[in-house]
């Protein structure tokens, strides 16, 4: 999906409209009370770190897991 996206927007295009759709999942989630909420994107930039503790409006603790995959 995020390639079609991409061909038919652009990539910097297809990549806001797929994280703005993810924080809008995240806000629902977060309205409803889930206790425990999985968010997979690479938080690239400080924005999208911003935009996802603004998703979450102060009601839910935050844990950030950064992975590098090194090639032997």
């Amino acid at each position: 999906k995020g390639d079609l996206l991409a061909a038919a927007l652009g990539a910097s295009e297809a990549n806001e409209i797929a994280l703005s759709i993810l924080w809008s999942i995240l806000r629902k989630q977060v309205a409803l009370g889930l206790a425990c909420i999985v968010v997979d994107t690479n938080l690239s930039s400080e924005t999208q770190f911003l935009e996802a503790m603004e998703a979450i409006g102060g009601k839910a603790s935050v844990f950030v897991v950064e992975v590098n995959a090194i090639r032997l």
